[in-house]
């Protein structure tokens, strides 16, 4: 003979989706079990009781709401996150890229200052000569003469991150263009593997 499932409040409510108001009009459990303490008494009931209870129109009527209480909270849930990405986007597009036009030397300078800190925050030593190419002076000019940085930590931790990620690429690399055309193929090979990201 096959053993009978029973059923506890929390195998109802998980398994089931069964709520507290539709637990109120099962009948008397069928058994008591132990729990993990032995002070611990759960009632349990058949599948018998339990499709029988689902049958009153009361209960059906208390599922069905939740059922669809839970899809309007989904709906709403959906709308927020929707909100919050247009606020970010927004903000994002509200802002305006500001570059600061420094000389070749002042660049290449800025771009060894950022290689030794770079190395000496982790620990390590470049004894070896570091070429400067345009690669890292576009770098340079991104995070140290543009307003770059300070759009990116408007947007760290907001909903719609990923959105205003590709605005904010989108803004500065063309500012960046205007402000330092010797560099145009680095900025859009740059411009084109952020967008990629």
């Amino acid at each position: 003979m096959k053993d009978e499932k029973f059923y506890s409040r929390k195998m109802l409510k998980d398994e089931l989706g069964w709520t507290d108001k539709m637990i109120k009009y099962l009948p008397k459990p069928a058994k008591t079990k132990r729990g993990y303490y032995a002070s611990q008494i759960i009632p349990v009931w058949t599948k018998e009781q339990i499709d029988q209870t689902f049958a009153l129109p009361e209960v059906k009527e208390t599922y069905h709401k939740k059922i669809k209480n839970k899809a309007k909270r989904q709906i709403a849930a959906a709308k927020a996150v929707e909100t919050k990405i247009r606020k970010t986007v927004a903000l994002i597009d509200a802002q305006k890229v500001v570059v600061t036009k420094v000389g070749k030397k002042t660049l290449k300078k800025t771009a060894y200052q950022e290689h030794e800190v770079f190395m000496m925050l982790r620990g390590r030593e470049d004894d070896d000569l570091w070429e400067i190419n345009d690669w890292k002076i576009v770098n340079t000019i991104r995070h140290n003469y543009t307003n770059y940085e300070e759009l990116l930590a408007m947007i760290e931790g907001q909903v719609g991150k990923r959105d205003a990620y590709r605005i904010v690429t989108n803004k500065v690399y063309p500012e960046i263009l205007k402000a330092y055309p010797e560099y145009k193929d680095t900025i859009e090979q740059q411009m084109s593997e952020h967008q990629a990201r």
